[in-house]
């Protein structure tokens, strides 16, 4: 079954893949991101902090051997400062 959209294009058409995207929620207001540019999603876990990074990198984590930074998207968007609950960042 095919899920793309087909397009015209000077008399031809062709088939145009579907936009996938990752949605998520800061302050009740929903953000997307191209799913090309993210490598994966995990869960809230202990973080070590890098006192000398950049405002939005909050620190790092260690997922499967390699060393991840955390990017604080509260501080990407301006928002206030949220507190991790159950796993989740409210």
């Amino acid at each position: 079954m095919c899920r793309g959209k087909i397009s015209p294009t000077d008399g031809e058409y062709t088939m145009i893949k579907p936009k996938r995207i990752l949605v998520f929620i800061l302050d009740e207001q929903r953000y997307g991101l191209d799913l090309d540019a993210v490598d994966r999603v995990v869960r809230a876990v202990a973080v070590t902090l890098l006192p000398d990074a950049p405002e939005v990198v909050l620190g790092i984590i260690n997922v499967q051997g390699r060393i991840v930074p955390v990017i604080n998207m509260r501080n990407c968007f301006r928002l206030h400062e949220g507190h991790f609950y159950g796993g989740q960042c409210a």
